[in-house]
């Protein structure tokens, strides 16, 4: 299969190509962005959602800071040079999440993590077709 193909005005073809890299790179940025922000309030939703409406949720000798307060976001680079965006706990709850997510023996499990994300797909996906829009489009 043999193809021609016939560029007129090359130069300029090469500079609009040479620009899709950084541009790609930044929209990849952006989209990190807003989408750590979509995930961190349903997250925050779903943990709200869950809170003990109990006595024992406002003792003092428990944690002092609800989990839904606790919500952290942290970008930095993978040994690949690739940016990560987390969504996790904080210092004083961070270590909690695994048990109020899969449960215990002694108690249930809330899958909340699944449930954000699932509730933020649409939202996610919509950030980055207007992302893509802007820099494509």
């Amino acid at each position: 299969m043999s193809m021609k193909i016939r560029f007129e005005g090359g130069d300029k073809m090469e500079v609009e190509l040479g620009q899709i890299p950084r541009e790609s790179e930044n929209a990849g940025i952006e989209i990190q962005k807003k989408c750590a922000k979509i995930i961190k309030n349903a997250v925050e939703k779903r943990l709200r959602s869950i809170s003990q409406k109990s006595a024992h949720a406002n003792s003092k000798k428990r944690r002092r800071v609800h989990m839904a307060d606790d919500v952290r976001t942290m970008t930095k680079k993978d040994k690949y040079g690739d940016i990560i965006v987390k969504v996790q706990g904080g210092k004083q709850t961070g270590t909690l999440w695994h048990i109020v997510n899969d449960g215990t023996y002694r108690s249930r499990a809330t899958h909340f993590m699944d449930g954000a994300l699932a509730d933020c797909e649409a939202a996610v996906e919509s950030a980055v077709d207007e992302e893509l829009r802007k820099v494509f489009g």
